[in-house]
């Protein structure tokens, strides 16, 4: 059972005999929610809920919100947004959470009815951490597996969209499917009274779970200028891009925002590895390394996660920003969190573990820095052997110079730390 509390809760209730639930699949990949709203399958083909060659009485039963009350059953959703050429992953929906659950509680303030939010099947911000920008190896998969896509993806937030049509290819058979169900619009027309009080009760006590971070706002902004003071106490340069980062990399280790981490064998829910490992070993002919691949997750989800500094998905990171120097990056970065911590550790103890006591950062490049602390990219498997876990072909290693790995952090919260 993937939510015993709403199953419970719905045991409870009684609601109309119009109250229908609808089982909706899709594939890995595909949109749940887009710019148009909801899309089902139907007849074999994925069509908006606007589409007028659906039945009448299923729009009209599940369209009466952008994003209807929907639970997933077996696999996992990503909540995101497309920033010009970046993708922001908002939230990893897992089986069991109940999406929709805002638009619910707040029909007509909530900023999830507006059009800048995205949902698929799976999860969307996917990496892979060998380079897979081969002209020829994109070639044989994109005419094996007739991909829409004719350039190998070089702006790596486009991978995910080349998984899932690889995925998605008649040829290969993918039993992946994610297993939706919508509730319709009966559940909830008598929500406020007290017969279905057991279910907005659940939506509540969901809402109160997943808005720990928001409900803390005006602790991080005063935390925050506390990090500015650290800045001007270290006599560090005042670089935005530094300052955002830290932020960012200090709301990871709360749990409040998303990370990555490479997917294992018992991670199908998240995404058809089989599928993508064999069409890159085989099809796109990878060489020598393994096909290690990453996705969003939570500190709270994972003992360890990273965050890239050239694949960045920091919200406020200023399309304009260069790159050219990561290393240098890198060194202000852990000397302000350092310097932060520090002064946090010595001043404001009693808020201990939840602001990250024993949240370890460890920093990681291609060119290695050891007077800095900087280690070199390498090295990561020694900290995580996910990243050289591959027993199909033992022969195989990590590609230390993957684009996400050769310049990132590793954010863990273990008593030890590091490796």
């Amino acid at each position: 059972m993937v939510n015993p509390g709403l199953a419970a809760a719905l045991d409870q209730i009684a609601p109309s005999d119009q109250a229908e639930l609808y089982l909706a699949p899709y594939l890995f990949g595909e949109s749940i929610i887009d710019e148009q709203g909801l899309s089902v399958a139907y007849q074999g083909q994925l069509r908006s809920i606007d589409d007028e060659t659906l039945p009448a009485d299923l729009r009209r039963d599940i369209n009466y919100t952008r994003v209807p009350a929907m639970l997933s059953l077996n696999k996992t959703s990503e909540y995101f947004t497309e920033l010009s050429n970046r993708i922001f992953p908002v939230h990893l929906l897992e089986p069991g959470i109940m999406m929709g659950a805002w638009e619910m509680l707040d029909k007509t303030n909530t900023v999830y009815q507006h059009k800048i939010w995205r949902i698929v099947a799976g999860a969307r911000t996917l990496f892979m951490v060998p380079k897979i920008t081969d002209y020829l190896g994109h070639s044989r998969i994109q005419r094996i597996f007739d991909l829409s896509e004719s350039y190998s993806p070089h702006n790596l937030f486009n991978q995910g969209r080349i998984f899932a049509e690889i995925a998605s290819s008649p040829l290969l058979n993918c039993s992946w499917r994610s297993q939706i169900l919508i509730f319709s619009r009966a559940w909830f027309e008598r929500a406020q009274e007290p017969s279905m009080r057991p279910l907005y009760t659940q939506l509540l006590q969901q809402a109160w779970t997943y808005t720990r971070h928001s409900r803390n706002q005006m602790f991080f902004e005063i935390i925050w200028q506390f990090l500015a003071q650290a800045q001007a106490q270290i006599r560090l340069k005042p670089n935005f891009y530094v300052m955002e980062t830290v932020k960012h990399l200090i709301s990871i280790s709360t749990g409040a925002m998303m990370a990555f981490a490479p997917l294992r064998e018992k991670d199908q829910q998240i995404a058809p590895l089989k599928i993508l490992e064999q069409a890159y070993l085989e099809q796109y002919a990878l060489k020598h390394y393994i096909p290690t691949i990453l996705a969003p997750g939570y500190l709270t989800r994972h003992p360890k996660v990273y965050y890239s500094f050239l694949i960045p998905t920091l919200l406020s990171l200023s399309p304009s920003y260069n790159f050219r120097n990561t290393l240098e990056d890198e060194r202000n970065i852990k000397q302000l969190l350092e310097h932060f911590f520090a002064h946090f550790a010595e001043h404001y103890a009693s808020c201990g573990d939840y602001f990250g006591q024993k949240t370890h950062f460890d920093f990681f490049h291609y060119e290695a820095d050891p007077l800095h602390g900087i280690r070199s990219s390498q090295e990561l498997p020694q900290f995580n052997p996910a990243f050289s876990h591959f027993p199909a072909d033992p022969s195989r290693v990590f590609c230390e110079n993957g684009p996400f790995v050769r310049s990132c952090v590793q954010i863990s919260r273990d008593d030890k730390g590091g490796a």
